[in-house]
């Protein structure tokens, strides 16, 4: 997750976002990092947005929070799961968070890593977290995933499929997740590049949306292919994005509404590398300091056209340049 909007999202006013606010947040003490897993965090914008993580706990709690100063304090926001295991006896764990606005938002929830018999749920709320309904589990599928609520329209879920071969555009209808478009490579791809590694999903103004996916990779460059919708997703035009000077397989994608993107990629057995784009994914060079991206990358969010946060190796990363130089967050949650 996806996990951002960011475009429309820039209208949201300072009384849309009162309820994340109220009384102030306080400036509670930090708990030890190694007690809280962070899932995935989305912004609204460069101050507020929201985060889940998970207790490290038997079983793992989790946990949804919302800040008003840009990621350094976190006030609980109420979060009670309502997506059942398919499986006797599995658990269940958000494993992002998408808000369209301070009230409108949902959660990627989802069974044991690697159960791809269990697939995915997805947790919706539509005032600011005090209840919370499921759109029920999509079973068998496993792949890369990205999720994106919003404001006037249905959740949406893209998702890499078990084998990660088949690129699936899911959509919230009657209380479940229904398939609304498959994304096939043009047959002259298909070979080289089968596998879907990582997948970013853009939900912008107007019905609009952009979808790019990352096959391939490892050995050679990965095919970053896009495909855009001006009508609310019910038709998509594919095109080639880029990405020759990627080096090894991506595992994380971001894009804005303007061309600026992120990119977590890695040769096999090999620290991962962040690149950045400006022209939307034609050329690509790697971030000066991300010595943080070597333990992984689980979230990349754009709050604007410039500030991006990213969440690798269990900490949250702020970048006020469109992704040339970044600055850890340090974070203070409170119940």
């Amino acid at each position: 997750m996806t996990w951002s909007m960011w475009a429309r999202r820039a209208a949201v006013g300072a009384a849309a976002l009162a309820c994340l606010s109220t009384g102030g947040i306080a400036r509670a003490s930090s708990p030890p990092i190694l007690g809280v897993n962070m899932q995935g965090v989305d912004f609204l914008t460069p101050s507020a947005g929201f985060e889940i993580v998970s207790l490290v706990t038997h079983p793992p709690v989790p946990r949804l929070y919302a800040t008003t100063d840009g990621g350094q304090h976190w006030l609980a926001v109420p979060l009670k799961i309502q997506a059942q295991p398919p499986v006797s006896g599995d658990m269940v764990l958000p494993s992002a968070v998408s808000f369209a606005s301070a009230r409108r938002g949902a959660l990627l929830v989802t069974g044991s890593p690697g159960a791809c018999q269990n697939g995915f749920a997805v947790d919706t709320t539509a005032n600011g977290g005090q209840t919370w309904r499921t759109a029920g589990w999509f079973l068998g599928a496993d792949g890369p995933t990205d999720l994106a609520a919003a404001a006037d329209g249905p959740v949406w879920v893209i998702n890499g499929g078990c084998a990660g071969t088949t690129l699936t555009l899911y959509q919230e209808a009657a209380g479940r997740m229904a398939p609304l478009h498959r994304f096939v490579l043009p047959a002259a791809q298909q070979g080289a590049f089968g596998v879907v590694s990582a997948v970013s999903l853009q939900r912008l103004a107007g019905g609009k949306a952009i979808v790019v996916a990352a096959y391939g990779g490892g050995a050679s460059a990965p095919l970053l292919w896009g495909y855009a919708s001006s009508d609310h997703g019910a038709t998509w035009r594919p095109y080639s994005v880029g990405g020759a000077n990627l080096k090894g397989q991506v595992s994380a994608l971001g894009f804005n509404g303007t061309g600026e993107g992120l990119a977590l990629a890695a040769s096999a057995g090999g620290a991962g590398t962040l690149y950045r784009t400006s022209d939307g994914g034609k050329a690509w060079s790697a971030v000066a300091n991300d010595s943080f991206a070597a333990q992984g990358v689980e979230s990349i969010t754009w709050a604007s056209s410039r500030v991006v946060y990213v969440l690798a190796g269990n900490r949250l990363w702020r970048s006020s340049d469109a992704g040339a130089t970044f600055q850890q967050i340090t974070q203070h949650w409170r119940s």
